[in-house]
């Protein structure tokens, strides 16, 4: 085995037992060799996530096959990434690469890299309390700015608020591909927010200094149609569970999570909240769009977080764009229940014009 494996201190054994029964050791991924061509097919035999027992940044790897190798690990530049412009994932750095995880709630390192963690600013340092400091989620649209919404902004101030790129488990601090951390300098609120209701739920986060693109951090892109009802889309975040199978119920998530949701028309979203809470009165705004109505939908403290609908895929890699924010659901994962996002394809001319306020380029996060 090589001299270069670093493995996990546990009280338990890092040993591990592949799909095919062969005992393995628990290591970092990279030290695992993916290059091999039966993880690229299918991810059996060297690699198994289903039996390793293995932590969440850590497979499940036949000791032959761990990496010799001086260099540390693997790393591309964003410029190596075959793809520009906004809203591409990154499949490259993906724990499961070559498996299937279409099933699965755990998102990947690479699959939402504008993903952005806005959180309390802190003196301590300890990455165990990246949980207890998180306020919310947010989208990177350009390097220097994020968009999260308003009610989780309330009674905020500026020197108060941090934002964190390129997170994925809250509690890993030696991740392959590191975050980063900047200060949020100002927050431009909307001048037509209103709290009762959550209309124009939308801010923007001004950073004191630019985010560096990198493999796990990019920045997103804003739609200006919303797609079709029914749509299958995406949205994630680090909120508090809410699975009646998960042990872990109620509590919030270490790694990042998503959930795949269909758009929901205004019609039937203003019906199911009408019957279920609201009352016939009830009337959705047009800052505002819903998704979901599924077992499992976006949950406590996700607020801010992006959903996102693809646009293109070029081989491997997907293209997302945001078309909301998570403002609010009456009840958690509740089926035929709808959660209600802040509507970007309506706030999108007021991104625009405070983004040209404060003198930031706004085609950082259109198609082109």
């Amino acid at each position: 085995m090589g001299r270069n494996v670093h493995l996990t201190s546990r009280k338990d054994s890092n040993a591990c037992v592949l799909d095919s029964g062969e005992p393995g050791e628990c290591v970092r991924h990279y030290l695992c060799d993916l290059d091999s061509q039966t993880v690229i097919t299918d991810g059996r035999d060297i690699i198994s996530f289903r039996k390793s027992r293995c932590p969440s940044t850590e497979v499940c790897c036949r000791t032959s096959d761990i990496s010799d190798r001086n260099s540390g690990p693997r790393t591309n530049k964003q410029e190596d990434i075959p793809v520009t412009g906004c809203g591409w994932d990154n499949p490259e750095i993906n724990l499961s690469k070559g498996t299937s995880k279409h099933n699965s709630l755990d998102a990947d390192i690479g699959d939402f890299r504008f993903m952005v963690a806005v959180m309390r600013r802190t003196r301590a340092t300890k990455t165990l309390r990246s949980r207890r400091n998180l306020i919310c989620g947010g989208a990177l649209i350009h390097p220097s700015v994020v968009v999260t919404v308003e009610h989780r902004m309330t009674n905020m101030t500026a020197n108060q608020l941090k934002c964190r790129a390129g997170e994925y488990n809250l509690e890993d601090g030696n991740e392959e591909n590191p975050h980063q951390e900047q200060n949020v300098k100002k927050i431009s609120h909307h001048e037509e927010y209103f709290r009762p209701s959550l209309y124009n739920d939308v801010a923007l986060l001004f950073l004191e200094s630019p985010f560096q693109l990198a493999p796990n951090v990019g920045v997103a892109c804003l739609g200006k149609v919303l797609p079709d009802p029914g749509t299958r889309c995406f949205s994630m975040g680090w909120g508090k569970y809410n699975q009646k199978r998960s042990k872990e119920k109620d509590q919030r998530a270490v790694i990042l999570k998503k959930i795949s949701l269909p758009l929901v028309s205004k019609e039937d979203c203003e019906t199911a909240l009408q019957n279920e809470y609201f009352g016939k009165y009830f009337r959705l705004h047009e800052s505002l769009m819903c998704a979901g109505g599924e077992a499992g939908d976006t949950c406590a403290e996700d607020g801010g977080s992006p959903l996102v609908c693809v646009s293109k895929t070029h081989k491997e890699y997907t293209r997302y764009s945001v078309y909301g924010l998570v403002a609010y659901g009456i009840e958690c994962g509740k089926e035929g229940l709808p959660s209600v996002y802040t509507n970007i394809a309506h706030i999108r001319d007021w991104i625009d014009e405070q983004m040209n306020k404060e003198e930031f380029d706004s085609s950082s996060y259109k198609i082109v």
